[in-house]
């Protein structure tokens, strides 16, 4: 994730996704789908699928970062995703998009 972060900074969005993708993959499979980092590795990827664009992925997984982190009780981080979330389907009004739960979301990879 940290990696892909530094990516992203530099503008090279393609290894950033898939550095992204993988933080994701081996975050659930070693975390399991509801911990506070998936949340965080699922927000990092939507946040630069919406630079790029790809909203339909983007909300989604910007979505079920929310969701995972209201599960664990930290209300004070889900109101910031959310914030941000509400404010990019605002700027470019797109609808809200069904969640996706991470196995399916990373079986999809």
């Amino acid at each position: 994730n940290n990696l892909a972060l530094l990516l992203e900074d530099k503008g090279t969005f393609a290894g950033a996704k898939a550095l992204y993708e993988r933080a994701i993959t081996v975050g659930c499979e070693a975390l399991g789908p509801e911990h506070p980092d998936l949340a965080t590795y699922l927000n990092n990827l939507a946040l630069l699928l919406w630079q790029i664009p790809d909203i339909a992925r983007a909300i989604p997984l910007q979505s079920r970062a929310i969701q995972i982190l209201e599960l664990r009780g930290d209300v004070a981080l889900a109101a910031e995703y959310r914030r941000e979330l509400d404010s990019l389907t605002a700027e470019r009004e797109y609808p809200y998009l069904q969640i996706v739960f991470v196995d399916e979301y990373v079986a999809t990879l």
